[in-house]
């Protein structure tokens, strides 16, 4: 099941905290431990490559299969 990705306007003071957490916790990972697919700097290098530098997916039914993993 898809879920429909809400707006952030629409965000409660606690989800944006969350929310806020958990890009912290993405960025810690940059240094201490790089190699994890999770941190911050991995995740915007495969987004860059699938929206721009490699293969383009938006507009193609791959779009939802990896970009809202």
């Amino acid at each position: 099941m898809i879920l429909p990705r809400r707006p952030a306007s629409t965000l409660t003071a606690a989800e944006i905290a969350q929310l806020k957490d958990a890009y912290k916790a993405m960025r810690a990972l940059d240094t201490s431990d790089p190699n994890d697919p999770r941190e911050f700097l991995r995740q915007v290098n495969v987004h860059c490559w699938y929206c721009g530098v490699g293969t383009q997916v938006h507009f193609t039914w791959q779009f939802f299969v990896w970009h809202r993993a």
